[in-house]
């Protein structure tokens, strides 16, 4: 099933593209009530071993559901939603910020009781960005509206907008506030009243486009964002002027029998030691210079990559052919792998215990050991997880499909 964004047309079905995530997911599982706790018995727990016996490993610990609560209300519907967004946390004050496909934005404390309930009229996809310092929360909606609230009692400090549907978290300095569009659009909003400071705009080079959009990362006077017609860009932070380009697409060959080939640079841009990495769906993965975009190395061979993340000198990669994998950048050594169950694996996270956090579209949440993949644990209540979980300290919190809401443990 496939997912248009902005304005341009529906893709054509492909077997592989689960990635391009529907609104409505056939119902089954859960029943959401809508209280606080009434749903943790319904998601099975394993612990450290919990797939091998009574193997475990020190120090990387294990996960269990604390509290949870339902979000969505289905009336008896036959489909149920698919969550796409992340928690935010504050730890200072002690919260934890998390909105749903209702468009209501919820703060908890860490027992799970609602301090405040803020309604931005849209769909919420992605995780708030948080102000620990200025106690401000900033949320962005599928509207592309960007609201910056008081994070103790959600007073609205600004509005901006954003052309296009925002399914990345903004990016916050002193005095900005970055987001990245579905339209291939970067903004800079002003963090006194929300007005527009600069934009950077890409044309689309093709109607199809992989679902999903590359956040930013700023590093120094750049940043670094990703474009579906598969360009990788450096924009001053001061001003958008381009400092540089990358083009991608000019390394994709033509498929054979006219398969579609997708350009969609949609992995957030890491940095690992003065290295740049991105990947182009069908063009593999690239190591360039931050400074210039000069390419250091490209494998070829690794496409279908949805995201990045950097742990230590180490590369966690999410791929929709090949599942997780952890890599070596310098020698380019996969050092171990897992395949996908069920669908589509979100974004993994890792704890500061060595867990990887995932979890699959239509399958279960499971946590691994970083050093060598072994499972530790494993959530399943049947609607599966689109939706990236997040994670502070020992605490962690992922919304499923269906709206609920967990909070866990991490051991």
């Amino acid at each position: 099933m496939l997912h248009a964004t902005g304005t341009r047309p529906p893709r054509p079905p492909e077997a592989w593209l689960w990635l391009a995530l529907v609104a409505l997911l056939p119902f089954s599982g859960l029943t959401a009530c809508g209280t606080m706790g009434a749903e943790a018995g319904a998601y099975s727990w394993l612990g450290a071993g919990s797939r091998s016996g009574e193997l475990g490993e020190a120090g990387t610990g294990a996960l269990r559901v604390m509290w949870s609560v339902s979000l969505i209300e289905q009336h008896n519907s036959r489909y149920l939603p698919v969550e796409l967004a992340s928690p935010g946390f504050d730890p200072t004050h002690g919260r934890i910020y998390l909105g749903a496909s209702d468009g209501r934005l919820r703060a908890f404390d860490v027992t799970g009781r609602v301090l405040f309930r803020y309604n931005l009229g849209s769909p919420i996809e992605s995780a708030p960005a948080v102000d620990e310092v200025r106690d401000q929360v900033v949320i962005a909606g599928a509207d592309g509206r960007v609201h910056a609230l008081r994070g103790a009692n959600a007073e609205v400090l600004f509005e901006g907008r954003a052309p296009g549907i925002v399914r990345t978290t903004p990016i916050l300095t002193d005095d900005a506030v970055y987001v990245a569009t579905e339209d291939d659009v970067v903004v800079a909003l002003s963090r006194e009243d929300g007005a527009v400071l600069w934009s950077y705009r890409r044309e689309a080079a093709s109607e199809f486009h992989i679902a999903g959009h590359a956040g930013l990362t700023i590093v120094g006077r750049r940043v670094l964002a990703g474009f579906s017609d598969g360009t990788i860009a450096a924009l001053d932070v001061t001003d958008g002027s381009v400092l540089w380009e990358r083009a991608t697409d000019v390394d994709i060959e033509t498929s054979e029998g006219g398969a579609p080939v997708f350009t969609d640079v949609d992995t957030t841009p890491v940095i690992i030691d003065d290295t740049l990495y991105v990947a182009s769906f069908h063009g593999g993965l690239y190591a360039l210079s931050p400074s210039n975009g000069s390419v250091l190395w490209r494998e070829p061979e690794q496409t279908t990559i949805t995201s990045i993340t950097a742990v230590g000198d180490r590369l966690l990669v999410a791929s929709a052919d090949r599942g997780l994998e952890v890599m070596q950048p310098e020698t380019r050594e996969v050092l171990w792998s897992r395949r996908a169950e069920r669908g589509a694996p979100t974004t993994p996270v890792v704890s500061a215990q060595g867990l990887v956090l995932v979890g699959d579209s239509q399958g279960s949440f499971v946590a691994l050991a970083m050093q060598s993949g072994q499972e530790l644990g494993r959530l399943d209540g049947g609607n599966g997880f689109s939706a990236p979980a997040g994670v502070s300290h020992d605490i962690a919190m992922v919304l499923s499909n269906g709206g609920d809401a967990l909070c866990l443990s991490l051991r």
